[in-house]
């Protein structure tokens, strides 16, 4: 099979890469992009730049010998913004739903909540993620609080 991409869709195709990657490797202390099949895939892919006019956007890094992203590609990729909007909306999600789980598992008790009905439980957690994800809305963090929080005992002065 063959696929046919103009100089655009290629350019385009960059940043879907760099969004993958980011999701593969953002959270790992050490990059290692996926298994072996996904660095093989995203290294052919980002080899064809220079056949697509795009080898100020990627370039092959002899002591590492691999394609990777040059400074402009981090400065000019479209993927940042995508990435950002993800992060963020991810992180009041994750928040609300989080502390909607704890709030039902309080007003409710475990025992209630492993009988309910899961139409019922779902509703109740519904409306308490809205109503989490409402205040977050209106107020930020700025009501959220962390009961007897304590910083490091090495805590810059």
């Amino acid at each position: 099979m063959k696929i046919d991409l103009t100089k655009d869709e290629y350019r385009i195709l960059l940043d879907f890469l760099e969004m993958g990657r980011w999701m593969i490797d953002s959270y790992k202390n050490e990059p290692e992009l996926g298994d072996k099949d996904h660095i093989r895939v995203y290294q052919k892919i980002l080899s064809f730049a220079e056949k697509f006019g795009f080898g100020n956007l990627v370039e092959y890094v002899e002591d590492i010998k691999e394609y990777c992203g040059t400074r402009e590609f981090e400065d000019t990729t479209a993927s940042r913004g995508f990435i950002d909007n993800y992060d963020d909306d991810n992180f009041w999600t994750q928040l609300a739903g989080n502390l909607a789980e704890r709030e039902l598992v309080r007003r409710e008790g475990d025992e209630k909540l492993r009988k309910m009905n899961g139409r019922k439980r779902m509703a109740k957690f519904l409306a308490l993620e809205y109503a989490h994800m409402e205040e977050f809305s209106e107020h930020g963090l700025e009501h959220v609080v962390v009961m007897d929080f304590k910083p490091p005992e090495d805590y810059p002065e």
